[in-house]
């Protein structure tokens, strides 16, 4: 049999981050136990989610990784309205 190189394990971006997408969420969708979708949904049917749904999800744009994609606030508007229909 052949050995079969296997990649080092590729670090996670989350560790070692000061994990400000929790609580950046003006829901409180997001937490450390996860996402609660149905909290999301409820929030962007406000006037107060208007924000999320025109410039992109406020969690993502706390996170440093999402940030260094530098989305256009056009493409996370797209994204926002195909989520959350």
């Amino acid at each position: 049999k052949e050995a079969v190189p296997v990649p080092p394990p590729v670090t996670r971006p989350c560790d070692g981050c000061s994990a400000p997408c929790l609580t950046a969420c003006p829901a409180g969708a997001l937490t450390g136990a996860g996402y609660d979708v149905p909290a999301c949904h409820a929030f962007l049917n406000q006037p107060e989610g208007a924000d999320c749904l025109s410039g992109g999800c406020l969690v993502r744009r706390a996170c440093p990784v999402s940030q260094s994609y530098a989305r256009l606030p056009e493409q996370s508007a797209h994204h926002m309205r195909h989520f959350h229909r």
